[in-house]
């Protein structure tokens, strides 16, 4: 299987629905359980600082 490290930015845009086509594709793989996703603590923390600020 295969396995992605994404980031914050990434992260968020998935959120919002504002994804690249080909990084849209590879969510859309992680969704039906084809790859896996790596969210590191670091980026966690920087969507959630994100979305506790409202921006």
């Amino acid at each position: 299987m295969n396995t992605y490290i994404i980031d914050s930015i990434a992260f968020l845009s998935y959120l919002a629905d504002n994804l690249p086509t080909k990084a849209d594709n590879i969510f859309k793989k992680a969704e039906k359980k084809e790859i896996q996703l790596i969210l590191p603590s670091m980026a966690l923390g920087e969507v959630l600082y994100t979305m506790y600020k409202g921006k």
